[in-house]
């Protein structure tokens, strides 16, 4: 019964359909195998997120590496995202709430992340090291591995 489809509706923008239509026709596929595509890499990239026992700092490398699209298109605030992170999860793993904000602030507000990050890393930071000594530090805090 797993592998049994099912059709669902979803409202799409002309815009996005036009897109998907000439991405199809390009690639000689059917406007279906276009929005499956899209699920399936998206459902990839979030797939911590599906796991209830992947909590607090489980969870930084999918927003830390996919932060931007997700906060934007959801538009999370620290609070929110300190709920989603730190939900039911052990004191050990949790994410400190300044962490929380950086990770909010990555993709709204750049220039007070950079000054937020420059305070705690001691150093000033060049605007193109912004994301990736983010992660340097967060990685390093939490004791994780990079996955990029």
């Amino acid at each position: 019964m797993e592998n049994q489809k099912q059709c669902v509706s979803v409202r799409l923008s002309h815009s996005d359909i036009r897109k998907i239509k000439r991405i199809a026709q390009r690639l000689n596929v059917s406007d279906s195998d276009i929005i499956r595509f899209g699920i399936k890499a998206m459902l990839s990239k979030l797939r911590p997120l599906s796991d209830n026992n992947a909590t607090g700092s489980q969870l930084l490398p999918v927003f830390l590496e996919h932060g931007n699209e997700v906060g934007q298109y959801f538009d999370f605030d620290a609070e929110r995202l300190e709920r989603i992170i730190n939900m039911d999860v052990l004191p050990e793993n949790s994410v400190d709430r300044i962490d929380v904000e950086l990770l909010a602030m990555h993709s709204v507000f750049p220039n007070y992340l950079r000054t937020r990050l420059e305070k705690i890393m001691n150093e000033p930071l060049d605007e193109k090291e912004l994301i990736p000594r983010l992660r340097e530090y967060l990685y390093e805090k939490y004791g994780q591995q990079r996955s990029y």
